[in-house]
């Protein structure tokens, strides 16, 4: 009776190259199918600044930086992969990281930016003074700067020429109760 030891050998290799194979396999899916979840279940919003002319990989290298995506090379991948000839758009963003990748390339291919605004409220009422209080706690403006400008400014529309300048409380009563929305322009003192 003759044993074949080399038959066996064999046998026992293949198997272990198919199961190392197999493992590698199953290992670079379950990687992969990672990649198309989001960074983090935590609803984090971070402002991200897409500059002018930024090309995929410097899009893809903000982002990681911000800890938005998984991976620069994926993110390349399904933006080119999903290329329907809409470029992203520069801008200023606030995205999440709880946003997949897919998420994050379709708003950026939108250009769904973040507009630099402030919306407030004058309720009607409201006295020249407790307005400048109201847009100074917001950071809108100074309280005595803008004071000084409703006493003391020039303004071009002719339901206010007439006011005298001397009047106290020049614009008192004419100040508009409503909501605005006004562009921000830097930081306030």
């Amino acid at each position: 009776m003759m044993i074949n030891v080399k038959g066996k050998k064999v046998k026992k290799r293949s198997l272990v190259t198919i199961v190392v194979v197999v493992f590698f396999i199953i290992s670079a899916a379950i990687y992969y199918e990672s990649l198309f979840k989001p960074v983090d279940n935590n609803p984090t919003e971070k402002e991200v600044v897409i500059p002018k002319g930024a090309s995929t990989l410097e899009i893809a290298k903000i982002l990681r930086n911000k800890d938005l995506i998984k991976s620069e090379w994926f993110f390349i991948f399904r933006s080119k992969f999903y290329d329907d000839g809409d470029q992203m758009k520069a801008g200023k963003y606030l995205l999440s990281s709880n946003m997949t990748t897919d998420e994050i390339i379709e708003k950026l291919k939108e250009g769904k930016v973040v507009l630099d605004t402030v919306k407030f409220t004058i309720p009607e009422g409201f006295t020249v003074s407790e307005i400048a209080d109201r847009l100074q706690q917001m950071g809108i403006v100074n309280k005595s700067d803008f004071m000084n400008e409703a006493q003391n400014g020039v303004f071009n529309y002719e339901f206010l020429k007439d006011i005298p300048k001397d009047r106290p409380d020049r614009l008192e009563g004419y100040l508009f109760p409503d909501t605005y929305i006004i562009k921000k322009r830097g930081k306030c003192s």
